[in-house]
């Protein structure tokens, strides 16, 4: 059986130089089909012969005992842990960064322009997703598999085809939305503030980073990746809004909301120009000095499921901020934006094990290492299910103090919080369905239920707004999500015979006997 590529799964130079012998060993030669994970079989199950389980034993214990046991001796989920570990690191100070540039936002700015923050970041974000095209995932799952294949004229193709592709496409929607805008606003229809013009204009800085990071991904560069898009970005606009209320004698009104927004699109673009320059220099030296090869076809008929997925997945997140403020108003959006941007905390940790579990995934479904592959997915679950589920709780228990932070007005947006959380917990306990389905090649299956989901979604929003103001938001938003995890939960059981959550590991690591 093929080992796994050390640029996919078994990347030494992100490994302890002390566990390298006993990784490389494990990937020149991978266990058995009758050898548990990271250790010999056990003489009784060589013969067949097995013995129950102690019926004191816990479910909870059995998790526990198995996860140990098993991450202490094998090196891929030890990699997992390690790497999931930088991961989080990250999306800590993503969420951490993110949240607090919230939450000085919400103080600094009043209401009306609070609001007209969040419509134009929702709007941006899902614009940013629609011009991405399905590019950044189809550049880590391209550039990756053609780096550890030997293929780096195609690696190089790849990455320049999809940043050209991103900036011709981010370009374009953002010229198309802007016509929109002015147009509905010339007509009455629509407001044409110049905070929504320009969250439209940040849409081709939002893209390019995004595809740039994937990029760097598929190096396995997870801190180059995601560094300036995930931390030094907020950090940035963070700082320089601090300089500007403290300029204005920290009187709350005087930041507005189009100033919020310059400095993020400034930001942007001088990271964008440093991420850009970083890729370069870390490109393997073959990749670098390959002439491009382009397989555009192939490619087009990839990433198009993608894109749905992609832009699915960003406005089942977004598109709830933007119909609140479209329907209700710009203080309405901020009541609703500051809960659902808080009920977000519980989803960094499931994005954090993601981001270095979704290589391994592939590599074991396309070697046919379906045992491991559960094992693996497993081990995400555990590591996504805990965490959540305790910041979940924390949000439905103290989330009035946690909205207070924004101001005691936000308080009213406790009831939105705890609905929203639900949602949070519920994709928890679904596991990695969407990138367990995305890594194996059934992409095309997962893009029809994000799209229907969507669709389910928006008219939810239409329907239940009018009626139930921003509640009926929050319960749309939870209903369609809750929908998609449990549709993608039953076609990851069904075509790969693997349990996602976090029960699946009961079967993928059995209890230690006792003899």
């Amino acid at each position: 059986m093929a080992a796994i590529p050390d640029t996919v799964a078994c990347h030494p130079e992100e490994i302890a130089p002390e566990a390298l012998p006993r990784v490389k060993s494990y990937c020149a030669e991978p266990p058995s089909a009758g050898t548990l994970i990271g250790r010999a079989a056990p003489p009784e199950a060589a013969s067949g012969a097995t013995q129950p389980p102690r019926a004191e034993q816990s479910i909870v214990h059995r998790l526990i005992g198995s996860m140990h046991q098993n991450l202490a001796g094998n090196p891929v989920l030890s990699m997992l842990a390690s790497g999931a570990s930088v991961a989080m690191a990250l999306y800590v100070a993503q969420a951490g960064l993110g949240y607090l540039l919230n939450v000085c936002l919400g103080r600094w700015l009043d209401e009306v322009h609070f609001g007209r923050y969040g419509m134009a970041m929702s709007l941006s974000l899902i614009l940013a997703s629609v011009a991405g095209l399905g590019l950044p995932v189809l550049s880590l799952r391209f550039i990756s598999q053609y780096v550890s294949t030997g293929k780096p004229a195609l690696a190089r193709g790849a990455a320049r085809y999809a940043w050209r592709r991103t900036l011709l496409a981010g370009t374009v929607a953002a010229l198309a939305a802007a016509a929109v805008v002015l147009a509905g606003s010339a007509l009455g229809w629509m407001q044409g503030n110049p905070t929504l013009l320009l969250g439209i204009a940040l849409t081709p800085f939002l893209a390019l980073m995004q595809v740039q990071a994937e990029q760097l991904r598929a190096l396995h560069r997870l801190v180059a990746a995601y560094l300036p898009l995930y931390v030094l970005r907020p950090a940035i606009v963070l700082a320089i809004c601090l300089l500007l209320y403290l300029s204005f004698g920290g009187d709350k009104g005087r930041l507005t909301s189009v100033m919020v927004l310059a400095v993020s699109m400034g930001g942007s673009a001088v990271l964008l120009i440093g991420q850009n320059i970083v890729f370069r220099r870390l490109m393997p030296s073959a990749m670098r000095d390959a002439e491009p090869v382009y397989d555009r076809s192939h490619w087009r008929s990839v990433a198009w499921p993608l894109w749905i997925i992609t832009a699915a997945v960003t406005f089942q997140g977004q598109i709830d901020v933007f119909l609140v403020g479209s329907l209700l108003g710009d203080e309405t959006a901020g009541l609703y934006f500051a809960a659902a941007r808080t009920a977000a905390l519980a989803g960094f940790v499931l994005l954090g094990v993601n981001a270095i579990a979704a290589p391994m995934i592939s590599a074991l479904y396309h070697q046919g290492r379906m045992a491991e592959l559960q094992r693996l997915v497993s081990c995400v679950a555990q590591l996504i299910f805990w965490p959540t589920t305790l910041t979940v709780i924390a949000l439905v228990f103290f989330g009035d103090k946690v909205l207070g932070v924004f101001g005691q007005r936000y308080v009213a947006a406790q009831n939105l919080l705890i609905i929203l959380a639900i949602a949070q917990a519920v994709n928890a306990l679904a596991g990695s369905v969407g990138y367990l389905l995305q890594m194996t090649g059934h992409q095309k299956a997962v893009a029809r239920v994000f799209l229907i989901s969507v669709i389910l979604n928006i008219l939810l929003n239409a329907l239940l707004i009018p009626y139930f103001g921003m509640y009926g938001a929050a319960i749309a938003t939870t209903t369609s999500m809750v929908a998609w995890n449990v549709w993608l939960y039953v076609l990851v059981r069904s075509r790969l015979n693997v349990d996602p959550s976090v029960f699946g590991l009961l079967h993928a690591f059995p209890a230690r006997q006792e003899a």
